[in-house]
């Protein structure tokens, strides 16, 4: 196997992680880390997570799941519970960047492999414990599984049609969520390391992780004193119309599946069904006393009664018809041309045939199977290509490329800052992707400035809830969420 390139090559971690946080090491692996998987004796839980590989005997080796999320690590066997076997670890933790482990809290404190323990004879290792609820608190040590935690964090709440009951996600989200926060976490101690030399234990709540993927959801009830629209409560309660009479769908049917668009306000795409009627008349599907009409401002025309109700209806009937015409992808690239805010939903056969995806290189083959590739591009420090899994114990001998060390004198004692303290970062980003980013900057210690202004504010600022239910520039709940820490700069209002 060869080995790793990226951003943390040369750096090591020891993953001793259940299928709680499997993606952490992955993760740290793609970018350049030598990851030891430490497996008991029989395998790794996560070896036997369906899907499996129907063409390949049931077996350690056939997970699929594993495939996944041991995509770059090295495997090795050890029973952690052995004394003798456990000590054959010593000379690799001595030297470990990272360790990862899930077990439930003081496990491995039990075992002499905790965070305060192997600090003692290697200062400087960031230790990353995933725990359902954190290693402390009332539900610390509750029993859990992955569908409990995300039901503790609310997500599953906010799931499926408002109709009927709340139904989970078939993927164990509150895993993925905790192993990425878990790897995230690890880079920024990183960071901190750099200058204080020591690392630190971070303790990773999978409950908080799935938190913060409610999105706008958390500031409702403190805000509004209730929750989201068609959720908890308000969950057979219909979402109402923005216009009267018109019932506007989630999604629209097309040739090859469904789509997404938005047709009433926004500032990305501000004639959106305009631009639709105009593939609809071009596919002759619009009544001839709709054609040539400007439907620039169709909603304010409805509600001020200048566009009657049935001429609406009709005109959204045209769109429905249009839809049905064209694929997925020829309308979401109709609706590029556009500028509109329009989308593919997306089945797995058609993300392999994604083009935006093919143009990316992202489909990749490892042992004659299609899995996804990297997902991001480093220009300087790229990320390491998908490797297969490793065979059980395949990399037992790199055990032996480890001397044990004398003892190591602490670092001197500076004081710490937080990570990201004197970083400077300009952040023209908006919405959530990018402001969510840079926020966690800000929350490390980054000095950031949001660059927006009167003419151009955020759109985040637009976005529901408000603060005590009164919408303004400077009362969105969400845009106070993602932008917490930061600063602002904002040229005045012309006078």
């Amino acid at each position: 196997m060869p080995e790793a390139a990226g951003p943390l090559a040369g750096l090591l971690a020891v993953d001793f992680a259940t299928p709680r946080a499997e993606l952490a090491g992955r993760m740290l692996a793609e970018l350049g880390a030598t990851v030891i998987k430490v497996e008991p004796p029989g395998g790794a839980a996560a070896r036997f997570l369906p899907p499996f590989d129907e063409a390949k005997p049931l077996g350690p080796e056939t997970s699929l799941y594993w495939a996944s999320v041991a995509n770059g690590k090295k495997s090795v066997v050890i029973d952690i519970e052995d004394a003798e076997d456990r000590r054959k670890l010593d000379p690799l933790l001595q030297q470990a960047d990272f360790v990862i482990e899930s077990f439930d809290p003081g496990y491995m404190a039990g075992l002499g492999l905790g965070y305060v323990q192997l600090a003692a004879v290697n200062p400087r290792v960031i230790y990353a414990s995933v725990t359902p609820y954190g290693q402390a608190g009332p539900d610390a040590l509750s029993p859990a599984t992955d569908l409990t935690i995300e039901a503790a964090g609310a997500l599953v709440g906010l799931q499926g049609d408002a109709d009927r009951p709340p139904v989970p996600v078939g993927y164990p989200q509150a895993s993925f969520h905790g192993g990425a926060q878990a790897a995230a976490d690890c880079l920024v101690a990183l960071n901190e390391r750099e200058r204080s030399g020591r690392g630190q234990h971070l303790d990773v709540s999978m409950q908080a992780a799935m938190v913060w993927t409610l999105m706008s959801a958390t500031g409702y009830p403190p805000n509004t004193g209730n929750d989201p629209p068609v959720s908890g409560p308000n969950r057979l309660v219909p979402l109402p119309s923005p216009l009267p009479g018109i019932a506007l769908p989630r999604q629209w049917e097309c040739a090859d599946g469904y789509v997404t668009v938005q047709l009433v306000g926004g500032r990305v795409g501000k004639t959106p069904l305009h631009s639709v009627l105009q593939w609809a008349e071009a596919d002759g599907l619009v009544p001839a006393e709709l054609r040539g009409r400007n439907w620039s401002t169709w909603a304010a025309d409805l509600m001020a009664g200048t566009l009657t109700l049935e001429d609406a209806k009709l005109a959204l009937e045209a769109v429905r018809a249009c839809f049905k015409l064209h694929t997925q992808h020829e309308l979401m690239q109709m609706g590029t041309d556009a500028g509109l805010l329009l989308a593919p939903i997306l089945r797995i056969d058609g993300l392999l045939s994604d083009p935006q995806l093919k143009s990316r290189d992202y489909w990749v083959s490892v042992e004659g199977r299609t899995q996804p590739g990297i997902p991001v591009r480093l220009s300087g420090t790229p990320m390491a290509p998908p490797q297969r899994p490793p065979r059980l114990g395949e990399h037992q001998d790199i055990l032996a490329s480890f001397a044990p060390r004398p003892p190591v004198s602490p670092p001197p004692n500076v004081a710490r800052r937080r990570a990201f303290e004197g970083l400077k970062v300009a952040d023209f980003a908006w919405i959530g992707v990018g402001p969510i980013v840079s926020k966690a900057l800000a929350d490390h210690g980054a000095t950031v400035v949001h660059i927006e202004s009167f003419s151009r504010p955020d759109l985040l600022r637009t976005i529901p809830p408000f603060k005590d239910n009164v919408p303004g520039l400077d009362h969105a709940q969400f845009m106070a969420n993602f932008q917490r820490f930061e600063a602002r700069h904002q040229p005045q209002p012309p006078e």
